[in-house]
């Protein structure tokens, strides 16, 4: 049973259902797993604290867009977590954007607009198409200008991160103490933004890469080594990576400009943009792009490797050990039989036959339904590899 949670990364916003990560490791846990039971219960646009809320409030009840589940409820998210084995969580890049949403909304000329990747796209496109190339740079020049404006937000975002992931990873262990789970890395998707500078030393990907760093080391340090193992997809997005599809091209080499200089008026906007208009490309959209998210599965699947009880059958062998080369293993094929191959039960001679791993599995299904089987026999006839095929035990 996997659940996967989180905001827009988890849900696969901007690719096909089918190129989502968390839909492309459930194709591949149903290679390994007969019986693979599978939710989404991401949402676009949420922080840690809304994840945290629909688990913890009880009287939690919405309708959402840009999420699988579009109708849920406190019980949708509890329920979901107390059957779980196995979860993954992307979460918490919007505990910085929410910081410094109202000052995107106003540089961005939103009004009541909602603030998303597709709202300012749009904007910047209808600026491209409009050859409003001035107003372009001076968004450019005003975000720079806010740095230290900028920063106290972002750190603040940091800080809430810091407060509530502990919290929502305590709870869900609380609720299901045995569940395995996956988090993802902060990835930074701006890392190909070098040119673009937020003061004379530092640059926009340098800028950024602070606050990724800073979010990874709490992930780093609020985990005891048994709440849960973190997919390593950092270095998959670093410069050239190409698993975004954020690019920044004003047609012109800004490496040289001062930005000190532009702030203060003494390189004019029309100096930097030049002959270089027609070919201006912007696109901020910081989602992992389909080649993004089979890298994220990837390494949550390396992570889930990492975790005893879950992971490939990859590597399976028909006998136990070296020793038992000649034995001839049954493999399971994950389904049920309806009985025994012959017996009653009664006595030795006339024990419950098992011949198949399909014949063992009822025997657990009937024992876990209440049967006792008090004063019966049971003989098992032949030996048998259950494929690393969850399922429940015996008793």
């Amino acid at each position: 049973n996997y659940v996967a949670l989180g905001d827009s990364i988890a849900y696969g916003y901007g690719v096909e259902e089918s190129e989502r990560y968390a839909d492309l490791l459930k194709e591949k846990l149903k290679a390994n797993y007969t019986n693979v039971e599978y939710s989404n219960l991401a949402v676009t646009g949420w922080k840690a604290g809304d994840l945290y809320k629909a688990i913890t409030d009880s009287s939690y009840n919405e309708k959402r867009a840009n999420a699988s589940v579009t109708e849920a409820t406190n019980s949708t998210y509890v329920d979901a977590i107390k059957n779980a084995d196995l979860i993954t969580i992307s979460v918490g890049s919007n505990e910085l954007l929410s910081t410094v949403t109202d000052k995107l909304v106003e540089i961005f000329e939103l009004g009541t607009t909602e603030l998303n990747v597709d709202t300012i796209q749009n904007k910047i496109n209808g600026w491209i198409e409009d050859k409003n190339y001035e107003k372009i740079i001076s968004v450019i020049q005003e975000l720079a200008s806010l740095k230290e404006e900028l920063s106290s937000k972002l750190d603040q975002g940091v800080e809430d991160y810091k407060e509530i992931w502990p919290q929502l990873i305590e709870k869900i262990k609380e609720l299901n103490p045995e569940v395995k789970i996956v988090v993802t890395e902060f990835y930074n998707p701006f890392a190909d933004i070098t040119e673009l500078k937020m003061d004379e030393e530092t640059t926009f990907a340098e800028y950024t890469e602070g606050y990724i760093q800073k979010m990874n080391e709490i992930l780093e340090e609020s985990d005891d080594g048994n709440n849960y193992t973190i997919a390593r997809i950092y270095d998959d997005f670093r410069e050239g990576s190409g698993n975004t599809n954020v690019k920044i091209d004003l047609g012109v080499d800004l490496s040289e400009i001062s930005i000190t200089d532009l702030i203060s008026g003494e390189t004019s906007i029309g100096d930097i943009i030049g002959e270089a208009k027609e070919e201006m490309e912007i696109n901020i959209d910081p989602h992992p792009n389909e080649e993004g998210h089979k890298k994220i599965e990837e390494r949550i699947e390396e992570a889930i490797g990492e975790i005893s009880g879950l992971g490939s059958n990859e590597g399976s062998t028909s006998s136990s050990s070296d020793e038992d080369d000649d034995v001839e293993y049954v493999k399971w094929s994950g389904n049920i039989a309806e009985g025994f191959a012959s017996g009653d039960g009664s006595s030795y001679e006339t024990a419950y036959k098992i011949e198949t791993p399909e014949q063992l599995a009822y025997l657990a299904k009937t024992v876990n339904e209440g049967n006792t089987y008090e004063g019966k026999y049971i003989q098992i006839t032949k030996s048998f590899d259950m494929a690393n095929i969850n399922w429940t035990p015996i008793g």
